[in-house]
């Protein structure tokens, strides 16, 4: 049986919005690929004696864990198409905890584009124990520390673009001021002339 937890869930969303946000520095956006968006596809591996490669809504996956208890153990289930080595199969992952259980499948039209650049979201087992841990690459550090770093920086680029943008408001209004100028003084200065 393959366990995970609600926790482990929750840290593969933050990693894959780590990747949300490189892909969009490097220039993808929701028409480009729908991994920029809300759901979060990515491709997914978990290792636990046999190598379960797919393509999964890890958005979605976490905003359900997020209505679990917070001790919630979680059964995954993989259907035989996870276990081909492609992550394009229509293969299957059935989630349950309790009574509540929600099923998702790889879809095809998640697209994949600028993601093969990006490393999969992985899983393995603990060793002893069969549950998933996710596996952090090692130059992304500490998630949260990323995360806040991340926001941060896109909060100052988003400030910066408002500042950019009211010094060209600023600098085209100083440029009709100095017409307006101009033309009040050229007609000032028809009208002080003295006939010849």
């Amino acid at each position: 049986m393959n366990i995970i937890s609600k926790m482990q869930l929750i840290e593969a969303d933050k990693l894959a919005s780590l990747y949300v946000g490189e892909m969009r520095g490097n220039g993808f956006t929701p028409s480009k690929t729908k991994c920029v968006t809300s759901d979060k596809p990515f491709r997914v591996e978990f290792q636990n004696g046999v190598l379960n490669k797919t393509v999964l809504p890890v958005g979605r996956m976490a905003d359900w864990a997020k209505l679990l208890p917070d001790n919630a153990r979680i059964e995954m289930d993989f259907s035989p198409e996870c276990q081909t080595g492609e992550y394009y199969h229509w293969g299957k992952v059935a989630l349950k905890s309790g009574r509540s259980q929600i099923t998702f499948q790889s879809w095809r039209e998640y697209g994949l584009t600028g993601i093969e650049s990006v490393p999969p979201i992985r899983f393995e087992d603990a060793g002893t124990a069969p549950d998933f841990h996710l596996v952090n690459p090692p130059d992304v550090g500490h998630l949260s520390d990323r995360l806040k770093a991340q926001k941060s920086g896109h909060k100052f680029f988003k400030l910066r673009e408002v500042e950019l943008k009211a010094a060209r408001d600023l600098k085209g209004m100083a440029r009709g001021q100095v017409s307006s100028l101009e033309i009040i003084a050229g007609g000032i200065d028809r009208r002080t002339r003295c006939p010849t």
